[in-house]
C-alpha cells in the first residue's frame, strides 16, 4: 500500500477546514464542488485550480497566501494543542479511507475473479451434459443396430430353416 504525502495546499486546505469546524462535504458544498474532491485536494493526490484556490481561501476566511504557505499563520491558532490533535485524528482517517479503498478495489477484484469460476464451471458442466447426451446417443443408436443384428440372423432362410451360426431363442408354449 502506498501513501502519497499530501501536498502543502492540501494539507493547509485540511487544517483549515478542520479549524473552520467544517467537514469535506461542507467545504465542497461551498466552494461548489464535492466531497471526493476535497479529499483528492487533502490527500495530494490533486491539485485544485487558481479559482478553486480563491473560492476555497473565501470560504475558510483566510488569505490565498495562507493556503501556499509551509507554515501556519497565526490566524490558525498553532499554540493550540486541540486544532493540532484534530489535524493528526483527520490525517489518520484520510490515511485509513485511503486503505479502505484499496481494499474495496481488492475485494472487487476477488468477486470479479470468482465470478469467472462460476462461469467456467457452468460452462463445463453444460458440457459435460452434452457430453452425457452424446454417449447416450451413440449407447443407443448401437443397441438398434444390435436388435436388428440379432432380427436379421435369426431370421430364417426361404426353406424355413435358421442360418448356420445365428443366435436361436427357444420359446416354450405351454398348452391351454
Amino acid at each position: 500500500m502506498c501513501i502519497e504525502v499530501p501536498s502543502v495546499i492540501g494539507k493547509n486546505i485540511r487544517r483549515y477546514r478542520i479549524l473552520k469546524s467544517m467537514t469535506q462535504e461542507e467545504l465542497g458544498v461551498a466552494i461548489y464542488s464535492c466531497r471526493s474532491t476535497v479529499s483528492l485536494w487533502e490527500r495530494g493526490e490533486k491539485e485544485p485550480s487558481e479559482d478553486e484556490i480563491k473560492r476555497i481561501a473565501q470560504v475558510l476566511g483566510i488569505d490565498i497566501c495562507d493556503l501556499l504557505s509551509e507554515e501556519l499563520s497565526e490566524k490558525s491558532g498553532n499554540n493550540d494543542d486541540c486544532p493540532t490533535m484534530m489535524i493528526k485524528i483527520e490525517e489518520s482517517i484520510g490515511q485509513i479511507e485511503g486503505a479502505r479503498q484499496e481494499s474495496s478495489e481488492a475485494i472487487t477484484y476477488i468477486i470479479d475473479q470468482l465470478q469467472q469460476v462460476t462461469q467456467r464451471n457452468a460452462l463445463r458442466k453444460k458440457y459435460q451434459k452434452e457430453i452425457i447426451c452424446v454417449i447416450l446417443i451413440g449407447i443407443s443408436i448401437l443397441l438398434a443396430i444390435f436388435i436388428l443384428y440379432l432380427m436379421h440372423v435369426n431370421k430364417p432362410d426361404s426353406r424355413g430353416n435358421l442360418r448356420e451360426g445365428s443366435l436361436v431363442i427357444e420359446v416354450s408354449r405351454e398348452s391351454q
